[in-house]
């Protein structure tokens, strides 16, 4: 494993192309009729038939901001190729949510370059939810200026892993998502209050609510009773390559 990590990291410090990473996506729900509605799209890096997750080797590229653009760009233009080759009414009608942090942002240009993607590959915006992730980095004007333009082209925001009201209020001051992503911590039984509070904030906001971290029936009940109807989590599937998710489900 180690090896094929260094050799992962290797590449993407060197824009070795093709980079050895890939995307996989985990299929998300509607929970009051349980069919899919699309995924998450995921990385994984491949070197020698090893799939690595990335855990093993993100957090080293997200100490180099050039490293960690090129892997987004990476990632994007991979999703954007599999909606082209995908193309169909069944696919046309699946939603997905990518992640992207306030580094890759807080670039100039990052919006132009997401957009020209889209447009390189004939795939519409309205199919890509992005969701923000969290880091050190500050949020800032350049950042602002990149989602109201990423928005304004027709892709919609999510603000990712939420764990507590406060965070969700600051959060929405800045720029407010069309969704925000529940943390997988909330589905706890001591921080089940803390859940409801957040989700009637998002709904008052008028942002919908997707939660992560599925895993039992008693999970679904708990999401159904607060009007969230759209979830993920190993309950419904693991992560998938590409082509299984579409034998599956388009």
């Amino acid at each position: 494993m180690q090896d094929s990590i260094n050799y992962i990291l290797r590449c993407i410090s060197e824009n070795k192309e093709p980079l050895p990473v890939d995307i996989y996506l985990q299929p998300f729900f509607d929970l009051n009729e349980f069919r899919c509605l699309g995924a998450e799209i995921l990385a994984r890096g491949i070197h020698q038939h090893t799939v690595v997750p990335p855990l093993f080797f993100i957090h080293s590229v997200e100490e180099n901001t050039s490293e960690m653009y090129r892997l987004g760009h990476h990632i994007l233009r991979q999703f954007f190729e599999h909606m082209e080759r995908s193309s169909g009414d069944e696919q046309q009608n699946k939603l997905y949510s990518l992640n992207i942090s306030l580094k890759q942002l807080a670039r100039p240009h990052f919006s132009d370059d997401i957009i020209a993607l889209a447009q390189r590959r004939k795939c519409s915006p309205h199919n890509l939810i992005l969701e923000i992730t969290e880091t050190c980095q500050e949020r800032n004007c350049l950042a602002a200026q990149n989602l109201h333009r990423l928005r304004q082209y027709g892709f919609s925001l999510a603000w990712d892993d939420i764990c507590h009201s406060e965070e969700l209020e600051e959060k929405n001051a800045f720029v407010l998502s069309d969704y925000i992503k529940l943390d997988r911590s909330l589905l706890m039984d001591a921080n089940r209050h803390e859940a409801k509070s957040i989700i009637a904030h998002a709904h008052g906001k008028g942002q919908k609510v997707i939660a992560e971290g599925i895993e039992t029936p008693e999970h679904v009940d708990f999401m159904r009773q607060q009007q969230v109807s759209i979830a993920q989590g190993y309950l419904f599937s693991r992560p998938l390559e590409k082509m299984r998710f579409n034998a599956q489900y388009l």
